[in-house]
């Protein structure tokens, strides 16, 4: 006597759902992950045990130039801050250190007017630390005009 059997179907494997996953973990680590360059010159890439000082990397930005936009001529005296590319700053005409650029700010009198001169090379570290400097000193930076200087163009 023979007993009726269903037949199995055959399992099937959600494929799709399967590559989603994979999908999805595959994004978070490259998202995740951090890549470091090692120094060629020291086999594990750990400068501070060679002694040396890694330096941080500075973003660079492109900043528009005022060579194209129309201008007005204004008569006011300004004192000028000069940020050059090497990271020195200038102000009024004599080299002053970062630490001391509140202070001289605070100092000025309220009725003195300001105008950041920068290098097109200026990184955006002394850019934000410029910015974070006078809204340290109470200064609006919207009432400081800034003017990129391109030193590639610049007529000697």
């Amino acid at each position: 006597m023979k007993f009726y059997a269903p037949k199995k179907k055959p399992v099937n494997v959600p494929i799709l759902s399967l590559l989603d996953i994979l999908a999805i973990l595959l994004i978070y680590t490259v998202v995740s992950s951090k890549f470091v360059k090692e120094d060629a010159s020291s086999g594990s890439g750990d400068a501070s045990a060679a002694g040396e000082e890694r330096k941080q990397a500075a973003l660079k930005v492109e900043t528009p130039s005022t060579d194209s936009l129309p201008t007005k001529n204004i008569n006011e005296k300004r004192i000028q801050i000069v940020l050059a590319a090497d990271g020195q700053i200038s102000f009024a005409g004599s080299l002053i250190s970062k630490d001391l650029l509140v202070t001289y700010l605070e100092a000025m009198s309220s009725d003195a007017k300001l105008e950041v001169k920068a290098d097109k090379e200026v990184t955006l570290e002394q850019w934000v630390f410029m910015l974070e400097s006078l809204k340290k000193a109470g200064i609006s930076a919207s009432d400081v005009p800034w003017l990129i200087k391109d030193k590639s163009t610049e007529k000697e």
